[in-house]
């Protein structure tokens, strides 16, 4: 744990086989979610997820959220907005 300032910063690295870093950034506000930002990647050899769909194209989200059903696969593009794209058979 880094401390600048008043924040402070959590650096995990990935776990054996798996690439990248996840920093987390806190003003120092206290332990909330509210006072956190989440940074970094991951690069893992496959990704597992529970297929949920969005209650509908406005459904509250932030950018960059995910999600997929058996149909679809959807990204928020902005603050509460979703699209998606079709997945079909290869």
């Amino acid at each position: 744990m880094d401390t600048v300032a008043s924040h402070y910063r959590f650096i995990s690295e990935a776990a054996p086989g798996v690439g990248g870093y996840i920093l987390l950034d806190c003003d120092g506000s206290g332990v909330s979610a509210a006072g956190c930002t989440a940074y970094g990647f991951l690069a893992a050899p496959r990704f597992h997820e529970t297929l949920t769909t969005p209650a509908s194209s406005t459904a509250g989200c932030t950018a960059g959220d995910f999600t997929d059903d058996a149909d679809y696969h959807y990204v928020c593009v902005a603050a509460n907005v979703w699209k998606r794209a079709a997945l079909s058979a290869w």
